[in-house]
């Protein structure tokens, strides 16, 4: 709605303000919540017809209809398995066109939009960390109450990527009562334990070189 534009604008007005940014081309981050990301196989096939594919594909994934949904899409080649592995991502028009809209508001061009899990990826070769073969990535901070994620990548193309919401509620914590970083730490060891049985089912031949938290 307009007030909730309104109510981000000056959110985002205020912490451009604070930390003096007034670069006029920026990046949109989402949250998962806000996206629908789904990787599946597909054989191959003429390129002309993969898009068509691809959306047909999707739909079994989205709970609306297709035509509400901006969707892209990555495709990477299985030289083993001889098969294509798609990587797409959705969101739906109207958030996409919320998002656009408070930016253009604030005069900034967006460059790209992205899904916040895939950003902080950009870490691992800023960190010396060799991408190469099949690693699991996790993000998290069990100081800031948030949400973590849980990724897979092969050779630097995602996968597999998982949301795990760290919250009191996930946690079975009663409002009001005390949270502390240790339940953080069990839950997030639950849920990474469960995403590893959710990879392991859904790719039993790519098996996990290395792991980074």
């Amino acid at each position: 709605s307009a007030d909730i534009i309104l109510e981000d604008l000056k959110a985002l007005k205020e912490e451009l303000r604070k930390h003096n940014i007034s670069s006029p081309k920026g990046v949109i981050v989402l949250s998962g919540n806000d996206l629908i990301i789904r990787t599946f196989e597909m054989p191959v096939m003429p390129r002309e017809e993969i898009n068509n594919a691809v959306v047909f594909e999707a739909r079994k994934y989205v709970p609306f209809k297709i035509d509400e949904l901006a969707l892209d899409y990555q495709i990477i080649f299985d030289n083993v398995l001889r098969k294509n592995f798609i990587l797409a991502v959705g969101i739906k028009k109207n958030i996409l066109e919320r998002q656009i809209s408070i930016f253009k508001e604030l005069g900034i061009e967006i460059i790209s939009i992205e899904y916040a899990a895939f950003s902080i990826l950009r870490l691992l070769p800023v960190s010396g960390i060799n991408s190469k073969g099949i690693i699991v990535v996790v993000d998290a901070d069990i100081v800031e109450v948030d949400e973590a994620n849980f990724t897979v990548l092969e050779n630097g193309f995602p996968l597999f990527s998982r949301d795990i919401i760290l919250s009191p509620r996930a946690v079975n914590i009663s409002e009001g009562d005390e949270i502390n970083s240790g339940m953080l730490a069990e839950r997030l060891k639950t849920e990474i334990r469960i995403s590893l049985d959710y990879y392991h089912r859904k790719f039993p031949t790519k098996k996990i070189d290395k792991a980074v938290l």
